[in-house]
């Protein structure tokens, strides 16, 4: 009968000890949870310093989010130049070149920014290496559907709001 109730506290000291390993575990990994105990429902921050503009260049900032996932982007996100603007006889001509047009540095939240920008009217765009660039639309479902076009000015700072992408 002794040896019986021995085996019983036993089992009920490992089973006692396997519980709070498991809870253990449980706080370990809300330790490592990146929200850091913040609040999931509160605005993200942004960990970037909007450049100043100057004489003869602009400055565009935002935030950038996958409507699904409400995270930054995975790709490089740029601008593309329409070199038929000021011109509503031709139809929207993009340039592009990874190496030359402008690039957003973006964060983990999505807030970005692109810094000396040329005067001119851009199309925000995010690149996909051996694929085909995303260009990133009005918002519009009707006739005015477009790209979200972004007209940069000298000296001055435009601020493009959240913009959700697919």
């Amino acid at each position: 009968m002794k040896r019986k109730t021995i085996i019983t506290v036993l089992l009920i000291v490992v089973l006692s000890l396997s519980v709070l390993s498991a809870c253990n575990n449980e706080l370990d990994n809300d330790v490592k949870d990146p929200t850091n105990g913040l609040d999931p429902n509160s605005e993200p921050v942004s960990s970037l310093t909007i450049p100043s503009p100057t004489d003869d260049l602009a400055v565009v900032h935002g935030r950038i989010v996958d409507e699904e996932t409400g995270k930054a982007p995975q790709n490089s996100v740029y601008l593309a130049e329409n070199v038929t603007a000021g011109k509503p006889d031709l139809p929207a001509y993009l340039s592009f070149s990874h190496m030359s047009s402008p690039k957003a540095e973006v964060d983990e939240n999505g807030f970005f920014y692109f810094k000396d920008v040329p005067k001119g009217e851009y199309a925000i765009m995010l690149f996909v290496p051996g694929g085909n660039p995303i260009f990133i639309d009005n918002g519009k479902t009707d006739d005015t559907m477009d790209y979200l076009w972004v007209n940069a000015v000298p000296n001055e700072t435009l601020d493009m709001g959240t913009i959700y992408v697919p």
